[in-house]
């Protein structure tokens, strides 16, 4: 190892143990040991101290050598680098303590405590619960006198958190299973109730006080957007480029919608309405999901389509109880045992009877062989480098669902109801990675943004919350989706009868999800998205 290997190691460490005190949510999240009794910081001091510290983060690691390091550390160097520069001036000029209420929230962290249990969970939840009311009381001090940049549509999602999260409480209050888990219950329960209090009192101050004065914009505006497109999704592009690129991408696959449409004798219209007729009862979900996932994996071996990772798959039905939105995910992995579950959602959470049989079909897709436990395993130890687990945009994911649906459909794999589908989806991704455009360039406020929403069949009021919370990484999905078509067909030019398709998705697969511009050689495609700079 050289010299200049051993000092970014040293300094990746340092970064990590020191960042992750901020951050334990994320720890959580990630699985780091160590972190689960605590809430993130919000404190003037520790804020300003965080400010500090990634700052002289940015410029230790400017003045390593870049050229000396493999190509492993340069691509952790990159996300470092862009990720501290990106917080770095958000915590100087967009304050989360006084735009999202959300954040300040402690269901998401003990919702994943519960959901994947440690050694330590009772000390955990104790540390947890017995921070919260103290921990509401400071967010409330933060909110209200900046009350007029809150975004209205934030803090009633905010209050619609904290109803939820309330309910999850009580039920964990009641868990059979939580209780055995844990020594000393009294102490938890009174605990639990007292959180509830305390969330309670919190949901009080914002519906009354804060809400009559939230008035705050939706989006980041223009400069924050670009900064965002360039230090965490790696994009080069203008915003009126990536427009141009979304509006051409869209108006193809709604002639592709339409022209299956008329295969099958629907209206346009229709799509989404034929698509509900055929659905599965709840008491059936869990073992659909299991045929489901064994018939991909044995599609995927029997085609070569990409290296399956040895990591065993779970598949259960989740506790039925109201589910938080930070965390709220379907699959969590084990990286110890090598294992992944996918979590079937329970019948009480939703108030259907039953699930459309294609949709529940696309999430069993989302989640296991092609979704979420091949991005977690297939990289191997590469895709549990902190730097790609923690400070990588949201966009790879996405842009491979897209993609690997486009491969399926070409396959012959998807019939026509799931082609039918996997287009809906793939206009429905589109239209939200244009309005992800506008919401934060300032031309859709709250209003016109939920408008637009609702006349999308796929979205849910959710979706307008997660555009807000993360500028660009819609945006980032979809030109992810168009740069991996444009990288496979330079690789198929390139080389010729010699191209693996194998071969070019396992070594895309093989950095973990990160951005394209950086898990791709240069040179791969002639996309808008360039390969990194030689320097940060």
């Amino acid at each position: 190892m050289s010299e200049t290997a051993a000092a970014f190691d040293a300094l990746r460490d340092e970064y990590f143990s020191v960042w992750l005190r901020y951050h334990p949510d994320l720890a959580i999240e990630v699985g780091v040991p160590g972190y689960a009794h605590l809430l993130p910081a919000q404190s003037d001091d520790e804020l300003a101290a965080l400010g500090g510290w990634l700052e002289t983060l940015v410029v230790a690691l400017e003045e390593l050598d870049y050229a000396e390091l493999d190509r492993e550390r340069q691509i952790d160097l990159r996300l470092m680098f862009g990720a501290a520069q990106a917080e770095h001036r958000e915590l100087l000029e967009r304050d989360w303590r006084h735009r999202d209420p959300l954040r300040f929230l402690p269901v998401g962290e003990i919702y994943r405590l519960t959901q994947q249990p440690s050694d330590d969970l009772r000390d955990a939840l104790v540390g947890l619960l017995e921070s919260v009311p103290e921990y509401l009381r400071l967010a409330v001090a933060h909110l209200r006198p900046m009350a007029e940049l809150i975004p209205p549509e934030l803090l009633a999602a905010a209050v619609d958190e904290i109803k939820r999260g309330r309910c999850y409480l009580r039920e964990l209050e009641q868990s059979p299973w939580l209780r055995r888990s844990c020594r000393g219950w009294s102490q938890i329960e009174f605990l639990l109730g007292q959180a509830c209090s305390a969330l309670s009192a919190f949901g009080d101050s914002l519906s009354s006080e804060i809400a009559t004065r939230a008035a705050g914009q939706l989006g980041c505006g223009e400069g924050h957007l670009r900064l965002l497109f360039r230090h965490r999704h790696f994009l080069e592009i203008d915003p009126d480029a990536a427009r141009s690129a979304l509006t051409q991408a869209l108006e193809t696959s709604r002639e592709m919608l339409s022209l299956l449409c008329s295969e099958m004798g629907l209206a346009p219209g229709d799509a989404w309405r034929h698509l509900g007729a055929q659905r599965i009862e709840p008491e059936d979900w869990l073992g659909f999901c299991w045929q489901e996932s064994e018939g991909l994996e044995a599609f995927v071996r029997q085609t070569g389509l990409f290296s399956l990772p040895e990591a065993d798959l779970n598949i259960r039905v989740r506790p039925s109880c109201p589910r938080p939105q930070r965390f709220a995910t379907d699959y969590v992995a084990d990286r110890k045992a090598r294992r992944g579950t996918f979590f079937v959602r329970a019948s009480g959470e939703t108030n259907a009877a039953a699930e459309p049989r294609s949709r529940l079909r696309a999430r069993c897709l989302a989640g296991t062989w092609g979704g979420s436990h091949l991005l977690t395993f297939a990289a191997d130890d590469a895709g549990w480098r902190l730097p790609r687990r923690l400070c990588a945009g949201g966009g790879f994911a996405a842009a491979w669902g897209l993609y690997l649906r486009e491969r399926l459909i070409e396959l012959g794999y998807l019939d026509d109801e799931n082609r039918l589908l996997a287009l809906l989806q793939r206009a429905s991704s589109i239209e939200l990675a244009l309005l992800d455009l506008d919401i934060h360039l300032g031309l859709a406020d709250g209003p016109q943004a939920r408008e637009r929403l609702d006349k999308l069949p796929l979205t849910t009021g959710s979706d307008l919350v997660y555009l807000a919370r993360h500028p660009g990484s819609a945006v980032a999905g979809v030109l992810g989706w168009q740069t991996i078509l444009d990288a496979r067909a330079a690789s198929m030019s390139r080389e010729r009868d010699r191209f693996s398709e194998r071969a070019f998705h396992d070594r895309l697969l093989g950095c973990g999800p990160i951005p394209l511009s950086l898990a791709l050689p240069p040179g791969a495609t002639d996309a808008k998205v360039p390969a990194p700079e030689a320097v940060p």
